[in-house]
């Protein structure tokens, strides 16, 4: 990776990029707006997921995966398989670089409330600003998405920097997509840069 590229991803670890996001989450949760109670974890599933992801995001959690020795053939094929059943791998264009935004069960969700197997200092910035919106949720529907929190998160990462320089050094062309497609293709993309340098 270029010099500047390695000291942008250096700064700021993953758990202080979403600092904002964690203790907000964390406040939420002492006041009882937690999602302990939820009975679904339906905001994880092809009901109601749709989250998408920046190159910066997926390379936090790719490199987390990589660490934790989870990035395998089992968890490749499990991507895989997400993205073919959600049809995830079909792009619907809109026009102006707008694509069809999918529903899809997160890969990483275990079927529970909470059930999440992303730690916190990994998670997407979207993922932590969604949180319950009155006390001891049990159901859908009462929780949402906190925008202004999540564009300060952005702007006090320098994100857009780092996700162009992300952008261009492993050659995507997006700047959001789901999780398993932006891991797999972010994983290409690395092999691909791997074998060039061989």
């Amino acid at each position: 990776m270029t010099e500047e590229l390695i000291s942008l991803l250096k700064d700021h670890s993953p758990r202080q990029k979403r600092a904002l996001l964690i203790e907000k989450m964390d406040q939420l949760e002492q006041t009882g707006f937690g999602c302990e109670k939820c009975q679904g974890g339906w905001c994880c599933t092809f009901e109601y997921n749709s989250m998408r992801v920046s190159p910066l995001e997926a390379i936090d959690i790719y490199l987390a995966l990589v660490e934790e020795n989870k990035w395998n053939d089992e968890l490749i094929h499990h991507l895989q398989h997400t993205q073919t059943k959600y049809r995830l791998d079909k792009e619907i264009f809109l026009g102006r670089g707008n694509t069809l935004r999918r529903t899809y069960t997160c890969p990483f969700f275990t079927e529970k409330a909470q059930g999440c197997s992303l730690s916190r200092a990994h998670k997407p910035y979207g993922c932590l600003a969604f949180n319950a919106q009155k006390s001891e949720v049990t159901d859908a529907g009462f929780c949402g998405s906190d925008q202004v929190l999540l564009e300060k998160q952005v702007v006090a990462n320098q994100d857009d920097q780092i996700n162009q320089l992300l952008k261009t050094y492993l050659t995507l062309d997006w700047d959001k997509k789901d999780i398993p497609s932006a891991l797999l293709e972010i994983n290409n993309q690395l092999i691909n840069l791997s074998n060039s340098i061989d």
